[in-house]
């Protein structure tokens, strides 16, 4: 499926892109009429392609793409198509990072289930080890990892929403995951991969 098809009515593209250049220039009121007038259109785009869990933070983003992009943007263009071509790619990154996710965990609970003698008692240590060894985390650190494991949030959201880079929330993730992974081996010693 191409991103580039585009049903918006003849006319708007104009609209889009004048908006735009007016926008990169520093017009806040053109910045927020390009909003009002793409990001609705654009999610309910993506949300039939994709379901509306993820259209309207991917609608946002593509947007946010386009501005970090503006310098490759040419007076004259079709703004419409670059931006849902924009959106869909960073839809096909989602899916697929969503499916690799699921892939880790799915081969994690087949590796643990192939290994447990007796599932249910080994599970209860270590659910009992994950919660002791949760609890003890400074705030800022629970709050990471479980944005990120129970939230489901990718570390680019996270990111987002703390005003940080996914490279330090990712580094900071990668540090705390290995902290439990010691203090889950130390209370309830067995083969686990903690926040993996």
């Amino acid at each position: 499926m191409k991103a580039t098809l585009d049903d918006s009515p003849i006319g708007q593209h104009d609209e889009c892109a004048r908006l735009f250049v007016l926008a990169t220039l520093g017009d806040e009121a053109a910045a927020s009429d390009l909003y009002s007038r793409c990001v609705p259109s654009l999610r309910a785009w993506l949300a039939a392609r994709i379901g509306w869990t993820q259209a309207e933070d991917i609608a946002h983003d593509a947007l946010i793409r386009v501005f970090h992009r503006s310098d490759r943007f040419r007076a004259g263009s079709a703004f419409a198509p670059w931006l849902k071509t924009i959106a869909w790619n960073l839809a096909q990154k989602a899916m697929r990072d969503d499916s690799r996710r699921l892939a880790r965990e799915r081969a994690y609970f087949d590796e643990e289930s192939f290994h447990a003698p007796d599932v249910s008692a080994k599970e209860e240590r270590r659910r009992a080890a994950l919660a002791e060894c949760l609890a003890a985390l400074p705030a800022r650190q629970f709050q990471l990892v479980h944005s990120r494991f129970f939230e489901g949030r990718s570390a680019d959201q996270i990111a987002r929403e703390q005003g940080r880079t996914r490279v330090a929330i990712a580094v900071n993730l990668h540090r705390v995951c290995r902290g439990l992974r010691v203090d889950m081996e130390r209370l309830a010693p067995s083969r686990h991969a903690v926040c993996s």
